[in-house]
């Protein structure tokens, strides 16, 4: 069965963030980071040291995200730009996996940098998420 690995926000880290970036939209998500979609149990996360919240992208009509650096970089493998989604509308038809558009067409805006903790995760539909292998290289 094929999921996706990231990293989830815990709980607390959660509630501080929502203090620091108050949700513009309906809708909160704000939970992970997509590392690599789609993965499975095989799959891994590389070591990171640090996660920072770099930016915020918002196409101001129902969606925001913000914008992610591990260890300094913000692409992914697949090129596309580490975030969380944050909060978004879905009344007037958004989803969480919209945010990458968001953020290609609407730019990033940078703010003050926010350290975060991650939990490495395995996310796998139907199941409880589950802590994710990590290698060091």
């Amino acid at each position: 069965m094929k999921g996706y690995i990231g990293w989830r926000l815990p709980d607390e880290e959660r509630m501080r963030l929502l203090g620091i970036f108050k949700p513009k939209y309906p809708d909160v998500i704000a939970n992970h980071i997509t590392h690599q979609y789609p993965a499975s149990l095989e799959d891994y996360l590389p070591y990171i040291g640090s996660f920072n919240v770099v930016g915020i992208s918002d196409d101001g009509k129902g969606l925001e995200a913000l914008v992610i650096s591990l260890d300094g970089k913000t692409k992914r493998p697949d090129k596309e730009v580490y975030h969380i989604t944050w909060s978004i509308d879905k009344g007037s038809g958004y989803k969480p996996s919209d945010s990458i558009a968001v953020i290609s067409r609407f730019g990033v805006i940078p703010v003050n940098e926010a350290i975060i903790n991650m939990v490495p995760t395995l996310f796998i539909p139907g199941t409880p998420p589950r802590t994710a292998k990590v290698i060091k290289r």
